[in-house]
């Protein structure tokens, strides 16, 4: 109802401009019912509209506590469909394509904080502590984030560490408290 706020939760999208950009849906159909609202996260008036999106894939998401303590290690949990998640080989970053794989196999970067999303085709950072990292693994755990809001992306690339095209990529959000 208008006026009312509109929640931060689970499944709940706030985003300031357009185009609304949605990160790390699964293979299939979705609909979104898309709602305007202030900047306090108020309903405003107007007409809800249902989109709905149709992933074909190659698709990666991951899940995370919204919110740690000061201290506490966050963990995130991988997933993907559509393409094989390989061992991180060790090997130099070079700058092949992916489309030299066909997006068919990959590991997860995850960057944390970056000043930007990644784009597709991007060659990804090289791994730094706790906010570059590459795995083939199910599962990652960052130790030391500050207190305050944060942003994990999580982008399947190739085994040349360079962004699928086009992108494919996960988004979450986590808080560390004081």
């Amino acid at each position: 109802m208008v006026g009312d706020a509109i929640a931060k939760a689970p499944g709940i999208v706030h985003w300031p401009s357009i185009p609304i950009k949605l990160y790390g849906l699964k293979i299939g159909t979705h609909s979104f019912h898309v709602v305007l609202g202030d900047g306090i996260h108020r309903r405003l008036p107007g007409e809800q509209q249902v989109v709905s999106v149709d992933v074909k894939g190659p698709s990666v998401w991951a899940e995370a506590p919204a919110a740690v303590a000061k201290g506490a290690p966050v963990t995130v949990q991988l997933h993907s469909a559509g393409f094989d998640v390989v061992p991180v080989s060790g090997s130099a970053m070079s700058h092949e394509s992916p489309a030299a794989s066909g997006m068919k196999e990959g590991h997860y970067h995850l960057l944390v904080d970056p000043a930007s999303p990644p784009t597709a085709g991007q060659t990804l950072p090289e791994p730094r502590a706790n906010k570059v990292i590459h795995t083939g693994e199910s599962s990652v755990t960052i130790n030391d984030l500050a207190p305050g809001d944060h942003v994990i992306f999580v982008v399947a690339g190739s085994t040349s560490h360079v962004a699928f095209e086009p992108a494919v990529m996960a988004r979450v959000a986590v808080t560390v408290t004081p």
